[in-house]
């Protein structure tokens, strides 16, 4: 597109071209949504009332995944969400791809590695785990 016709498109549409197609694509994406019943917040599930609050998002994290450019792209990991509750929500899964987090004093952990993580370490560091052990028993 040249840059007068870019300039004639945002002339006439009272905006920027591509910021005018990327709220038509928002709009038909929510009016199709609409019709096939799927504005159910995939986190919340609560219904998504007006286009504003529309957010696509990753069911699972595609920047985690093993394969990331085919989990991107996966239709079946799209879900809708209403956009503060995408913006709001953190990682669900581990580097591993468990989805099986805690808060575990102020780190989160994720509870299927952490045991694996904490047998190599104390295979790593024996005295620790020794000193941990007297200390849990009253031998310091």
């Amino acid at each position: 597109m040249s840059k007068a016709s870019a300039e004639t498109k945002s002339r006439l549409l009272g905006q920027p071209h591509g910021t005018a197609e990327h709220r038509l694509r928002k709009n038909i994406t929510f009016w199709l949504a609409s019709r096939c019943k799927m504005l159910k917040c995939f986190r919340c599930h609560k219904q998504i009332e007006r286009v504003n609050e529309l957010s696509i998002e990753h069911k699972t994290s595609w920047q985690r995944s093993k394969t990331p450019k085919e989990t991107f792209f996966d239709l079946k990991n799209i879900a809708f969400s209403h956009l503060k509750c995408n913006i709001r929500q953190p990682q669900n899964t581990c580097k591993n791809g468990h989805n099986n987090y805690a808060v575990i004093g102020s780190q989160r952990s994720c509870l299927t590695c952490r045991p694996v993580y904490r047998k190599r370490y104390r295979a790593k560091h024996p005295e620790e785990d020794k000193r941990i052990y007297r200390k849990a028993h009253g031998w310091v």
